[in-house]
């Protein structure tokens, strides 16, 4: 299978999203929170697109998919959970057995439904967006697997524009007949993942239909992540951040090669790329320090360079080696099952 090529706008991309978060926790004064909404969107529809990139186009089996996926999260994100759940011990009322299972298994958004994920005494509330890409993931897994088990190749396209159907349809739905759980319902997979499916069927379409807009691609680039932006900022209080801004994003995302050279020279930079790169790892540790500037007990630069000297330390110590290790040893268990296709090592 063909190595998957390394795209520094992409790695650009996510640097800005995670700056954006960065700027609506540490910089509370601009009364900045939409711009922490607007790049954790800028996560989702990235995730959407490249995981369409390999599901979808690529067709990588879904052992190496998923092993990749778990070898990327799971050390950092253990760790990160354990260390809030002993710190919350030490210092506050512990979290409860079924709160931390719940917690580890991606499921916290949901269950248990009495403890609200943002008052829950621990510092867990930005695992929501974790719980809605991590659910994606297997939910574009289940339509790989159907569209390549079926012989109409219209069977795809058929299942993710349902998909978008469904959640543009539980939106409209959910305002008037909120359901329990432990998160409000935009932050529920169902809703929060419009952008990122979004992304994938878009990524899908131009692929399978190769078609060009000439010039005009480049104006799309632009013109939807700022439409996007207003979205958020301006015209939020209308509830067009939740549906018009993710599927303005997710056609960004996949115009984003066609964007003027500058842009695009900006994104490729050796800084937002280096942000980009860490961005896992700075998201998960960056937020019992948010939690301690939102509350006074720290200064908002002490904040911000403790999140961003553990969040580094994360991925050079712990997140960049185990991945590299179990990536090298998936081969080995792989092997282990003949019907198991192993690919090329992928990015």
């Amino acid at each position: 299978m063909e190595k998957t090529k390394l795209i520094p706008h992409l790695d650009g991309w996510r640097g800005i999203a995670i700056s954006a978060v960065l700027i609506a926790h540490f910089c509370p004064r601009l009364n900045s929170s939409w711009i922490g909404e607007l790049g954790v969107q800028l996560f989702f529809v990235l995730s959407g697109y490249l995981m369409s990139n390999l599901l979808f186009i690529k067709k990588v089996d879904l052992a190496s998919f998923f092993w990749r996926r778990l070898a990327r999260v799971l050390p950092t994100f253990v760790l990160y959970v354990l260390t809030m759940a002993v710190y919350a011990s030490i210092t506050g009322t512990p979290p409860q057995l079924d709160e931390i299972l719940a917690t580890l298994t991606f499921l916290r958004t949901y269950l248990p439904a009495h403890i609200d994920i943002w008052n829950s005494g621990w510092a867990i509330g930005n695992l929501w967006s974790l719980n809605v890409e991590e659910h994606s993931y297997i939910y574009l897994a289940a339509v790989a697997l159907i569209a390549r088990w079926s012989s109409n190749k219209s069977t795809l396209l058929l299942l993710l524009a349902a998909s978008i159907a469904a959640i543009l349809t539980v939106l409209l739905y959910y305002p008037s007949h909120p359901p329990a759980g432990a998160a409000n319902w935009d932050l529920r997979t169902e809703c929060a993942a419009l952008g990122l499916i979004a992304a994938a069927t878009i990524r899908v379409v131009k692929h399978d239909f190769h078609f060009s807009m000439g010039r005009i691609e480049s104006a799309i680039a632009i013109g939807s992540v700022i439409f996007a932006a207003l979205c958020y900022s301006t015209y939020q209080h209308k509830g067009v951040h939740l549906t018009m801004a993710p599927i303005a994003l997710a056609i960004g995302i996949n115009f984003l090669d066609k964007a003027p050279r500058l842009i695009n020279a900006l994104l490729s930079s050796r800084q937002l790329c280096w942000i980009g790169t860490c961005s896992f790892s700075v998201y998960l540790w960056q937020q019992p320090f948010y939690l301690a500037v939102k509350t006074g007990e720290i200064p908002e630069w002490l904040g911000f360079g403790i999140a961003m000297l553990i969040g580094v330390a994360s991925y050079y110590l712990l997140e960049n080696p185990a991945r590299k290790r179990l990536n090298q040893i998936q081969p080995t268990i792989a092997s282990k099952d003949s019907n198991i296709r192993l690919p090329a090592k992928q990015a």
